[in-house]
C-alpha cells in the first residue's frame, strides 16, 4: 500500500516478488496487478530480475496477464518488451547483445524519467476494489493536489527541497502541494506557505486522490552524486527541483533560497532569552560544533570556540547535551526545541558550522556562514548561498573531495577521522570570520 516508503528499490524489488507469489496463489488479480506495475516502473523488479522470476512463477507471459486480467497498457507493453529481451539474450551473441542493450536503455529511460520529475502516480494504490486501469496523464483542469513524498533523510536535505517545492506551488498555483514526510519534520517546515504537510507514516495515498506524484525517498540527489563521483559538480538543490519537473528558468526566477518562517512569537521569545542573559542582538556568534556523521567533525572546534569567546559571546547549538566548551561566554544551547534554536541563530551576527544542517538554515535566514567541509565539496554543497565561505583542508591534505561516507575510512587517517578537515587551521578560520 506504500511503496513509496522504500528507500531501496533492491528491497522492494523482492518484497514485490514475494508478494507476487502469494497473489498468484491467492488469485488476487488487482495485488498482482499493482505489484507488476511497480516492479515495471521502479524498476526494483528490472534490475534485480525480480520481474522476470515473477513471469515465470506465473508460467509465462500469456499465463501471467491473464492472472492479472486488466493491466495499464503501457505496463503491459514495458513488461512484453523486457520479457522478449530475456528471451533475445539466450539466442545466441548477437541477439544476445541486442537483448541486453534494450533491457539497459529501458533502465536508462526509466531512471531519467524519473530524475527529470515524470509523475510516478502509479506507485499509489486505488482506493476501490478494481483492477489497476489506465492511467492518464493530469490536465490542466485537474485541480487534485500534487503529492511530493520523503520518507527519511536529515534536515538539510528537506530544506533544500524547499526551493523546489516553492517553484511547484507557483508552476501550479490552482493546486495543493502536499509535502509527505515523516512527522517529525513538521516543525521545520511548519508555516511554510508554499505546502501542506501530510505525515508519511500515518497517512496512506490514493490513485484517485493526487493528479502528480514526485517520490524522493529514492533519492535523486544520492544517484546523481554516485553517477558522476568523484566529479560531483550538481547542487542538490537544483537535483530536487528537477524531480519535482521544475525547469531551470523557473528554479532561477524564483531563488534558490531554502523556506523557513521565524514566527512574531519565536521571535519575542528570542529576544527574552537574549535580555535574560545579558545578550545583544546582532553581536553573538553561533556555532554549531557537531554534525550528524563524525567524519563530517573539526577536529579543532573546541579550541576555535575558545579563541572566539575571549572577544565576543557565543551560542554553540547542538541536538544532544554538549560536554566541554566551558567558558564564560559560551552559552550552549543543547536542551532547545529546534524552532527556538533556529530563532536565537536568527538574531546572531553569523555562524560558524561544519557540514550540518544549520548550514542550510542559516542561508534560509540569510546569515553570513562559515562552514567547515571535509570529504564533501562544500563549493557545490553551497552553490546557491551567497552568504556563505567554505573552508576545505584539501591543499594541505594534499587531497581532494572524495565524497566518501560515514562507512568509509579516511584514506590517509585509516579512520572516520578525515585527514583534509584535521588540516584546517584554526587561525585560517578566525581569519574568514
Amino acid at each position: 500500500m506504500r511503496p513509496y516508503l522504500f528507500e531501496n528499490m533492491a528491497k522492494l524489488g523482492f518484497f514485490l516478488f514475494c508478494r507476487s507469489t502469494q497473489c498468484l496463489e491467492e488469485k488476487n488479480a488487482v495485488g498482482l496487478a499493482h505489484c507488476l506495475t511497480l516492479m515495471a516502473h521502479t524498476q526494483a523488479g528490472v534490475r534485480d530480475a525480480y520481474l522476470l522470476r515473477a513471469i515465470h512463477q506465473a508460467g509465462g507471459l500469456r499465463r501471467c496477464f491473464a492472472a492479472v486480467g486488466k493491466l495499464n497498457i503501457s505496463t503491459r507493453l514495458l513488461i512484453s518488451i523486457f520479457w522478449g529481451a530475456q528471451g533475445l539474450a539466450g539466442k545466441g551473441m548477437v541477439f544476445g547483445l541486442i537483448g541486453r542493450g534494450l533491457h539497459f536503455c529501458l533502465n536508462i529511460l526509466r531512471a531519467i524519467s524519473r530524475l527529470m520529475g515524470g509523475s510516478q502516480t502509479w506507485m499509489l494504490p486505488q482506493r476501490a476494489s478494481c483492477s489497476v486501469s489506465s492511467l492518464q496523464p493530469a490536465g490542466k483542469n485537474d485541480k487534485r493536489p500534487i503529492a511530493v513524498t520523503r520518507a527519511m533523510g536529515g534536515i538539510g536535505d528537506i530544506l533544500m527541497m524547499t526551493p523546489g517545492l516553492k517553484a511547484l506551488r507557483r508552476k501550479y498555483p490552482d493546486r495543493e502541494i502536499h509535502f509527505v514526510v515523516p512527522k517529525a519534520f513538521h516543525p521545520l517546515l511548519a508555516h511554510n506557505p508554499d505546502i501542506v504537510l501530510k505525515d508519511i507514516n500515518a497517512e496512506g495515498l490514493h490513485q484517485e486522490d493526487y493528479s502528480v506524484l514526485y517520490n524522493l525517498t529514492e533519492c535523486p540527489a544520492s544517484r546523481v552524486e554516485s553517477a558522476s563521483l568523484p566529479r560531483v559538480k550538481k547542487n542538490r538543490i537544483d537535483i530536487f527541483s528537477t524531480a519535482m519537473g521544475i525547469r531551470r528558468r523557473l528554479q532561477s526566477r524564483l531563488g534558490h533560497k531554502p523556506v523557513y518562517v521565524v514566527t512574531e512569537d519565536e521571535k519575542a521569545w528570542a529576544r527574552n532569552f537574549f535580555a535574560e542573559h545579558n545578550l545583544t542582538p546582532g553581536q553573538c556568534i553561533a556555532v554549531q560544533p557537531y554534525a550528524e556523521d563524525s567524519y563530517r567533525n573539526y577536529p579543532h572546534m573546541e579550541e576555535l570556540v575558545r579563541r572566539l569567546a575571549e572577544t565576543q559571546p557565543v551560542l554553540l547549538f547542538h541536538g544532544a547535551p554538549l560536554l566541554g566548551f566551558n567558558h564564560q561566554q559560551v552559552f550552549k544551547i543543547d536542551s532547545y526545541p529546534l524552532r527556538q534554536a533556529i530563532a536565537l541563530l536568527a538574531l546572531c551576527k553569523m555562524l560558524i558550522a561544519v557540514d550540518s544542517s544549520f548550514v542550510h538554515v542559516a542561508a534560509a535566514l540569510e546569515k553570513k556562514t562559515v562552514a567547515l567541509f571535509g570529504p564533501i565539496n562544500g563549493a557545490v554543497r553551497t552553490k546557491h548561498y551567497p552568504n556563505c565561505t567554505v573552508l576545505h583542508g584539501y591543499v594541505e591534505a594534499g587531497c581532494s573531495a572524495c565524497w566518501r561516507n560515514q562507512v568509509i575510512m579516511c584514506g590517509k587517517t585509516g579512520s572516520v577521522q578525515s585527514h583534509c578537515l584535521d588540516c584546517i587551521r584554526v587561525e585560517d578560520v578566525l581569519r574568514r570570520i
